[in-house]
C-alpha cells in the first residue's frame, strides 16, 4: 500500500487530463490568426466598398439638387 488516501483511479484522472489538452498548437494559432487577418481585412474591404457606393449616391443626389439653380 502507497499510504495514500485516494483510490490508483484518482491519481490517474490529472495524468489522463493532460492528454487531453484544450491548447492549440503552434502551428494551428498561426494558421488561425493568418485566417482572422484575412476575414478582417476582407470586412473592412466590404465596409469601405460600401462607403465609396454611399458617398457616390450622395454626391449625385447633391449634384441633382444643385443642377437645378438657386430659385427653383
Amino acid at each position: 500500500m502507497d499510504g495514500s488516501f485516494h483510490s490508483p483511479e484518482w491519481h490517474a484522472a490529472p495524468l489522463a487530463s493532460l492528454k487531453t489538452s484544450h491548447t492549440v498548437t503552434w502551428e494551428k494559432y498561426k494558421k488561425k490568426q493568418k485566417e482572422d487577418e484575412m476575414e478582417k481585412g476582407e470586412l473592412e474591404a466590404d465596409r469601405d466598398r460600401m462607403m465609396r457606393d454611399y458617398r457616390a449616391q450622395l454626391d449625385a443626389e447633391r449634384a441633382k439638387r444643385l443642377a437645378h439653380g438657386r430659385n427653383h
